[in-house]
């Protein structure tokens, strides 16, 4: 497919929608402070020993969370700009591609610092707290995009690329990773220059997988995705089949889309589904994922907002419930008082999870967050081919 020349370069400004009918988050505290915040997230006693005695005065340990709040929703306006970017190059690729941005989980934060502790990861240098993916119908269109990004720049610098596609993850987690530092000329969005944004491209059928884990570990408690982590449900070797069929099913999709298989999966196609139908004798797996799928329930938690965008989930597993809010692109700084208002740990229900994220419509929702919605039905029908002779 031509990709027309003269339409390939984005100014990489907000100009969308204005400045002034959005209410952007500025960062209002140093990058020390916003490390420090980290450093109590995960290990409270000592939350300021590096920071200025200035520093410590005018920020006591109750303002943790405001520090880290407001480094969260300081994303927002780099997030955008690079989204919308996203969203203009993808669609002329394939109008059936599929956008989604959202803002990083504080648990997820947690999570990340917590495993990164050895390589002293600092709060301030995470490079996916304001993340936005492509997802798009076929391996070639993904491929696509990727080269439009390699040949044409963006006004914000890219840092790391990570081609898990040509490189898989050993779990079997495939897709493509840009980092980007924000970067803006104006004045009037230099208090945002250097903001880390992630972009994730994927296949459709690489979303159907990494959606397909997600669904997994919350209603079956098993750390699919972690090195480490305690059983809640399961004994240890109903937690190393699901690896090892994730695996396996990582490499099935790669071949399926003709591309390098997961390592420490068969190179041979008999094998690989000689293996995959022993996992699925002891785990009944397309029963398995259709259980999950069929007790959820779905609540709008209130009339969906006419031309919404913003969309905030909370899925409660304990009740096999999941509840939606929207919100209209310009209510973005009430909507995400409104997500850190439900990230708030509930007693009745600790596992609960809640994102805040931007699609194009409920329908874009439902396919781009399918975990949510514990919707395994078309990673089911992926499995079954996969393990045809």
């Amino acid at each position: 497919m031509q990709y027309p020349p003269d339409r390939m370069v984005h100014d990489d400004e907000p100009m969308l929608i204005s400045w002034e009918s959005m209410a952007w988050s500025a960062p209002r505290y140093s990058r020390s402070q916003v490390d420090a915040a980290g450093e109590y997230l995960i290990c409270p006693r000592k939350p300021f020993d590096f920071l200025s005695d200035d520093e410590v005065h005018r920020f006591g340990r109750d303002d943790v969370m405001d520090i880290i709040n407001n480094w969260r929703a300081s994303h927002n306006l780099p997030l955008y700009v690079i989204r919308r970017t996203l969203e203009n190059r993808a669609l002329r690729i394939s109008p059936l591609s599929i956008i989604a941005q959202r803002i990083k989980r504080l648990p997820s934060i947690e999570v990340k610092l917590r495993q990164n502790q050895y390589r002293h990861l600092k709060l301030s240098k995470l490079q996916d707290i304001g993340g936005c993916r492509a997802i798009m119908p076929t391996i070639e269109d993904a491929l696509a995009l990727l080269k439009v990004y390699e040949k044409v720049r963006i006004g914000s610098e890219l840092m790391r690329p990570r081609d898990y596609i040509a490189n898989p993850k050993p779990d079997g987690y495939r897709s493509v990773h840009l980092i980007y530092k924000y970067h803006s000329d104006s004045a009037r969005f230099a208090m945002f220059n250097n903001q880390r944004i992630e972009i994730q491209i994927r296949s459709h059928l690489q979303h159907l997988w990494a959606t397909a884990v997600e669904t997994v570990s919350t209603f079956s408690g098993l750390p699919l995705r972690q090195t480490s982590g305690s059983m809640l449900l399961r004994p240890k070797e109903y937690l190393i089949y699901w690896r090892r069929l994730f695996q396996l099913m990582g490499s099935a999709i790669a071949m399926r889309e003709g591309q390098p298989i997961v390592p420490g999966t068969p190179s041979s196609r008999e094998e690989l589904v000689n293996e995959l139908r022993s996992l699925d004798a002891e785990l009944h797996v397309k029963n398995s994922l259709l259980a999950w799928t069929a007790v959820v329930s779905y609540l709008p938690k209130s009339p969906h907002a006419a031309n919404a965008h913003l969309w905030l989930m909370k899925l409660i597993p304990e009740e096999r419930r999941l509840e939606i809010e929207s919100f209209r692109e310009e209510l973005s700084e009430v909507a995400f008082n409104e997500y850190v208002s439900a990230e708030q740990p509930k007693r009745d229900a600790p596992s609960t999870q809640v994102v805040l994220v931007s699609v194009a419509s409920l329908d874009a929702l439902k396919k781009a967050y399918p975990n949510y919605y514990a919707d395994t039905k078309a990673f089911a029908q992926v499995f079954d081919e996969a393990i045809k002779r």
